[in-house]
């Protein structure tokens, strides 16, 4: 079993490879997909956010 990632749920990402003058580092992100994505097709949609 692998694991579970939940809509709404926040994890840390290293968003690299950047385009542009983006920064590079971890970058918190909130997942935006439907749970029955993320369960059955195992690829999530996040949203990066900033604090």
């Amino acid at each position: 079993m692998g694991m579970v990632i939940d809509r709404f749920d926040v994890y840390l990402v290293n968003l690299d490879p950047t385009v542009g003058h983006e920064i590079r580092k971890m970058r918190p992100c909130v997942v935006i997909s439907p749970n029955d994505m993320n369960h059955h097709i195992g690829t999530v949609i996040i949203a990066p956010m900033t604090i």
